[in-house]
């Protein structure tokens, strides 16, 4: 049996993980290729596993961003790239050494009374990122995201993300399992490209709810649009997952980063991009 097999079913506890419909394994992948970053660099002087606070772990991920557009030659095989497509997880744990590796599932964790299906695991020692299809797109994006945020600020191997991060599971109380979602979050919405797209939607930042712009947004009187937005964060997740604005059609910002629509929310917020 191939060792990361093994190792991975002894973090999960489960003698069958990573067999797939036929009753084949389906974790055994190619040989890593070279690194092209290494988590100093990354870190530059922060101590991996001590606390971190919020404004920490947004300069660790500006760092991560800076280093991989240094390197995006050699990270995608070209230099004339957009900004928006370094942003990318299993690219950046590529960069790092770790491979991103689906499974159909990861099995189940469980948590005094209740089971979680696990949507994320890392396996340091042999380098492996593993990612449950079991959950939605965005979802996996933001877990292999969460397990990026392990590898460069924690250390040790395990399960991590229990659960989808949609804004209505209670998330662990795990000091380092909020940072990871927290750095994930930064990582994935880094501040200059989120304000740039908010503008190109919206026309002017922060959103502010009027006359004109309640009509521009949804084609509603103001009064009647506040009847459905009661609050700040209604109205952060309308502008989230809204495909048009002033009768032009685009893709919602939840969509183009790749987030959930709760996720962009709390980042238009986190920005002050909304106005309520």
């Amino acid at each position: 049996m191939d060792s990361r097999i093994r190792k991975s079913r002894e973090l999960l506890k489960n003698p069958y993980a990573h067999l797939n419909g036929a009753g084949e394994y389906d974790a055994v992948l190619p040989a890593l290729d070279q690194p092209v970053l290494n988590a100093a660099q990354v870190m530059n002087g922060y101590r991996r596993g001590r606390p971190f606070a919020k404004r920490d772990l947004e300069l660790i991920a500006r760092t991560l961003h800076r280093l991989m557009w240094t390197h995006r030659e050699r990270l995608l095989g070209a230099a004339d790239v957009e900004p928006a497509q370094i942003v990318d997880p299993a690219l950046a744990l590529k960069a790092l050494g770790y491979r991103v590796v689906e499974h159909e599932s990861l099995g189940e964790h469980a948590a005094g009374k209740d089971t979680y299906e696990v949507a994320g695991l890392m396996d340091r020692d042999h380098g492996e990122v593993r990612v449950s299809r079991r959950f939605d797109p965005w979802s996996r994006n933001f877990t292999a995201a969460h397990e990026l945020g392990h590898a460069l600020l924690h250390t040790g191997s395990g399960l991590h993300r229990d659960r989808a991060p949609d804004g209505s599971a209670a998330r662990s109380r795990d000091p380092q399992e909020r940072e990871a979602d927290e750095f994930a979050a930064y990582f994935l919405l880094p501040e200059k490209l989120v304000r740039e797209a908010f503008i190109n939607r919206f026309l002017a930042a922060p959103f502010e709810l009027t006359d004109a712009t309640a009509f521009a947004l949804t084609a509603e009187p103001l009064a009647q649009l506040k009847r459905k937005c009661r609050s700040e964060r209604d109205l952060s997740r309308r502008l989230a997952s809204a495909h048009s604005y002033n009768s032009r059609h685009f893709h919602s910002l939840d969509e183009k980063f790749g987030v959930s629509v709760e996720v962009m929310a709390i980042r238009l917020e986190e920005l002050g991009l909304v106005r309520f």
